[in-house]
């Protein structure tokens, strides 16, 4: 999903937080559903080398836009059942964590009706590759491929 439709969306949930918990757990969900994004950054620096934030976000906004499903298979660990699992049971005991929680799963559910709708059948895939591609730096390149013949080019 795209940034801008991140922020419309995030706006509307953490007001509806508001109505329904407090304002302080809202305003926590609505920074963390946007701030989430980070481990797009990160994959980037660790997949091609490149520091930059700048090349990270253009390399993404090109592979989603391209709508072939071909170039947007990366592994974002802020955004695996295991990270949720994880900060969901801290929740439990902490406040402040109950929000980053209900930002981080509203983010994710988003993306992942996104991604259905974008890549019909993709979703288990995207699954397979988030879990591999940490032990196979060369799958998270896009140098080994676990189905059929993709493209997938760096940041440039």
């Amino acid at each position: 999903m795209m940034p801008v439709d991140h922020l419309k969306h995030s706006t509307w949930f953490s007001l509806a937080l508001a109505v329904v918990i407090d304002l302080p757990t809202a305003a926590i969900a609505f920074v963390s559903s946007l701030l989430v994004d980070i481990d797009h950054w990160l994959w980037s620096i660790w997949a091609f080398g490149h520091w930059s934030p700048f090349k990270a976000i253009r390399w993404h906004l090109e592979a989603y836009e391209d709508k072939s499903c071909q170039n947007y298979h990366i592994c974002c660990v802020f955004h695996t059942v295991e990270f949720l699992v994880v900060l969901g049971a801290v929740a439990v005991v902490s406040p402040f964590a109950r929000g980053v929680f209900l930002g981080v799963l509203f983010h994710v559910t988003l993306d992942l009706v996104d991604h259905f709708f974008l890549c019909p059948g993709m979703v288990l895939a995207f699954r397979v590759k988030y879990l591999l591609a940490p032990f196979i730096p060369k799958l998270a390149r896009g140098e080994v491929y676990l189905w059929g013949k993709e493209t997938a080019v760096g940041p440039r």
